[in-house]
């Protein structure tokens, strides 16, 4: 479950970070910025980034739950 999650949130993060460097590459070329693909790359990177963090969050849950589990079964 936990190497899952890792992947997902792996390949979440890579999809947040070229959806960041489309962003940047928007920025540095100066186009005209028409609000919709510019607000669209942001809310992109914005999205992912969030749900990498979901994924780092259920994690660190899972390992929380299973050291809880382990250390009341050894003093069971």
């Amino acid at each position: 479950m936990i190497k899952f999650l890792y992947t997902i949130a792996s390949v979440f993060f890579i999809v947040a970070v070229v959806s960041l460097i489309s962003f940047v590459n928007s920025l540095l070329l100066e186009e005209e910025l028409i609000f919709m693909p510019f607000f669209g790359h942001l809310l992109e990177v914005l999205f992912f980034g969030f749900l990498t963090l979901i994924c780092l969050f259920l994690i660190r849950r899972t390992k929380k739950k299973r050291r809880l589990t382990t250390t009341y079964k050894n003093n069971a």
